[in-house]
């Protein structure tokens, strides 16, 4: 389970700074002409909402059973 400060940590990550990158990656890679962008954009994308679905899983239990004393 994690503590208050790295779930916060962990889901800033989630849901500003990975879609921030994954913007960025994409705009200049199309700029650029790099051909694997897709392929680049369709990694972190999958990471990324694996991380998503773990931290709600993860925020579900922790709520179901209730802060710890």
């Amino acid at each position: 389970m994690l503590d208050d400060k790295t779930y916060n940590l962990m889901k800033w990550i989630v849901i500003i700074a990975v879609p921030a990158v994954m913007t960025a990656i994409g705009t200049i890679g199309q700029a650029i002409g790099f051909e694997q962008t897709d392929l680049f954009l369709t990694i972190i994308g999958a990471l990324n909402t694996c991380l998503g679905t773990m931290l709600g899983i993860s925020n579900k239990k922790y709520k179901k059973q209730g802060p710890k004393e």
